[in-house]
C-alpha cells in the first residue's frame, strides 16, 4: 500500500477516536475559578476601602501610592433639640405640642384662656414687669423682622382687649411655652442656640355677610326751581338806576317760598335742603343816572346779584330750607353768581340809538364823543355791541335769573308698618395670621479617626495568577493542544 495513503488512514482514525472530555472538564474548571476570583475581589476591595493599612490593586506595572482609610471610628453623642409652634388667626388658636394649658410660674393669672379670664385684666398683666421680663428674654432669640411682628401682636391686643381676646389666649400660650421649655436660668435668659421666628401669613379670605335691609327704602328727591316763576326776566324787579328790590320781585319770592311750605306741610318729618343757587343779574346799555350816577353798570349789577341772593337766603332760612351754613344739613351748598352780563362789563345788548348817548363803562358824567380823553377815545363807536336800538329794546336786555336746588329728604315709614329685609353678600376681608415658632438645634458631638493606607498596584497577570493559586489551591493548567504529527 502507498505510504503516503496509510499515513492519511492512520491519522483520521487518531481523530475520530480523540477523547476530548479532559479538555471540556480543564476548561469548565478554569470558568469557576474566575468566578470565584471576582467574588474575593469584591470581598477583599469593600474590607480595605475600610480598615485595611494597606490595599492591592490591579494595574499595569508595580506601584506604590499613598492614601487613607474611610471613617475607621465615627461616634456621636449629646443633647437633642426641640421645637414648637403656636398660631393665630383671627379668632383660632391652634398648637403645635402637646402641653396645652402650662403654668407660667405655678401663676394661675397666665391661663389668659380662662373663660373667667376678663380680657382688660389679661391687657393690664401684658404691661406687667413679669410678662415683659419674659417678652424682652424672647426677643433676644428674634431676628428684627420676628421682634417687629411680636412687639405689633402685644400692642394689637392691649390696644383692644374685648376685640383680640384669642390673641392674648395665643400670646401668653407661647410666653407658657417659652418659659417652661427654653430659658437657661429664668425667662430673661433663652437657651443657647434657639431661635423664635414670628411669621405673618395673612390672607385675603371671602366672608358670607348679611345686612338687613328696609322694605320700603325713603328716596330724597331734588327738585329743580327757576326764578322768575311767573313773569319774564327782564321784569322790572329793581327800581331804576338801583339795587333796591322792587314789589315785584317780592311777589316772587312769596309765591316760590308759598310752594315749598305747601310741600314740607305734606312731610311728617319735613326736611328740605338747599343744594345750590345759582344768580345772574345785568344791566342794559343806558348810561347809569340818578343816585348811580357815579355807578358803572358792573357795580350795579353787583349790588342787584348781591340784594337778590341775600332776600332770597333770607326768606328760605325763614321757610325752614336748610344749607350747609346750619347744623344738621347732611349737604353742601353749591354757590355761583354772575354779574358780568353778556358783554363782561355788567351790561348786555347793543347801545341805544340816536338821541342816546354811550359809553363804555355806564357811568353817567361822561359819554363817547365829547371833550374828554374817554370820550375821544371812543367816538364813532356806537356799533361795537351790534346795531343801536330805541329804548324799549334796551329795557329788554337788563336781566335777573336764579336757579334754586331743592333737595327734599325721602320719609321714613312708620315704625309698626317697618318689614325689615335681608341680603347676604361676600366680601374680601384680610384674615390675620401670625405663629410663633421655637427652634432648638440639639447638642451634639461627633469623633472620626483617620489611618494611613498604602496601595499596591500589582501588574495584571501576577495579581490573578496570585489570588487563583489563594483560593482555588493550584495553579492555572495550561490548555491543552493536540499536535497532528502528520503534518510535516
Amino acid at each position: 500500500m502507498n505510504k503516503h495513503l496509510l499515513e492519511e488512514i492512520n491519522r483520521i482514525k487518531f481523530i475520530t477516536n480523540y477523547d476530548n472530555s479532559t479538555t471540556i472538564n480543564e476548561q469548565t474548571t478554569e470558568l469557576l475559578d474566575e468566578q470565584r476570583l471576582k467574588k474575593a475581589w469584591n470581598k477583599y476591595r469593600r474590607f480595605t476601602d475600610k480598615y485595611s493599612p494597606i490595599r492591592f490593586e490591579r494595574g499595569s506595572e508595580w506601584d506604590v501610592d499613598a492614601g487613607r482609610t474611610r471613617n475607621i471610628i465615627d461616634k456621636s453623642w449629646g443633647k437633642s433639640g426641640g421645637e414648637d409652634e403656636r398660631y393665630y388667626e383671627d379668632g383660632k388658636v391652634y398648637t403645635g405640642a402637646d402641653d396645652e394649658g402650662m403654668d407660667f410660674e405655678e401663676d394661675e393669672e397666665w391661663k389668659i384662656g380662662d373663660s373667667e379670664m376678663n380680657p382688660k385684666i389679661a391687657a393690664e398683666i401684658s404691661k406687667g414687669e413679669r410678662f415683659q421680663y419674659c417678652s424682652k428674654g424672647m426677643q433676644k432669640a428674634m431676628d428684627p423682622d420676628s421682634k417687629e411682628r411680636w412687639l405689633s401682636l402685644i400692642q394689637e391686643f392691649q390696644t383692644e382687649p374685648d376685640k383680640k381676646s384669642l390673641l392674648g389666649d395665643a400670646i401668653f400660650d407661647a410666653v407658657n411655652v417659652y418659659a417652661d421649655k427654653y430659658t437657661d436660668k429664668d425667662c430673661g435668659t433663652p437657651r443657647k442656640k434657639l431661635k423664635i421666628a414670628v411669621g405673618d401669613d395673612s390672607f385675603v379670605d371671602e366672608i358670607e355677610k348679611t345686612i338687613e335691609i328696609p322694605a320700603d327704602k325713603p328716596q330724597d328727591i331734588e327738585v329743580t326751581v327757576s326764578f322768575p316763576v311767573k313773569n319774564s326776566p327782564n321784569a322790572n324787579f329793581f327800581k331804576n338806576n338801583s339795587s333796591e328790590i322792587e314789589d315785584l320781585f317780592i311777589t316772587e319770592v312769596d309765591s316760590l317760598i308759598a310752594t315749598i311750605k305747601s310741600q314740607m306741610s305734606q312731610m311728617k318729618n319735613p326736611k328740605v335742603y338747599l343744594s345750590y343757587l345759582h344768580v345772574k343779574t345785568s344791566c342794559s346799555r343806558l348810561r347809569n343816572q340818578g343816585l348811580a350816577v357815579d355807578k358803572t353798570w358792573t357795580k350795579l349789577s353787583q349790588e342787584r346779584t348781591d340784594a337778590a341772593k341775600n332776600y332770597l337766603l333770607q326768606k328760605l332760612d325763614e321757610a325752614g330750607v336748610m344749607r350747609d351754613e346750619q347744623d344738621g344739613v347732611l349737604l353742601k351748598t353749591e354757590y355761583v353768581f354772575n354779574s358780568k352780563g353778556t358783554n363782561g362789563d355788567g351790561s348786555s345788548g347793543p347801545n341805544g340809538k340816536e338821541p342816546f348817548r354811550f359809553n363804555t363803562d355806564g357811568l353817567g358824567n361822561w359819554y363817547c364823543g365829547d371833550a374828554t380823553t374817554k370820550g375821544k377815545a371812543c367816538a364813532g363807536q356806537r356799533n361795537a355791541f351790534g346795531t343801536p336800538v330805541g329804548e324799549e329794546d334796551l329795557e329788554k336786555n337788563k336781566y335777573l335769573i336764579a336757579e334754586l336746588g331743592l333737595a327734599f329728604k325721602g320719609q321714613e315709614p312708620d315704625p309698626d308698618t317697618k318689614e325689615p329685609k335681608y341680603s347676604s353678600y361676600t366680601e374680601n376681608v384680610n384674615v390675620e395670621m401670625y405663629n410663633v415658632r421655637f427652634i432648638l438645634p440639639g447638642k451634639s458631638h461627633r469623633f472620626k479617626l483617620w489611618l494611613p493606607q498604602i496601595v499596591i498596584r500589582i501588574p495584571k497577570k501576577w495579581f490573578n495568577g496570585f489570588f487563583q493559586r489563594l483560593f482555588s489551591g493550584k495553579t492555572k493548567k495550561p490548555v491543552r493542544r493536540t499536535n497532528c504529527f502528520f503534518n510535516d
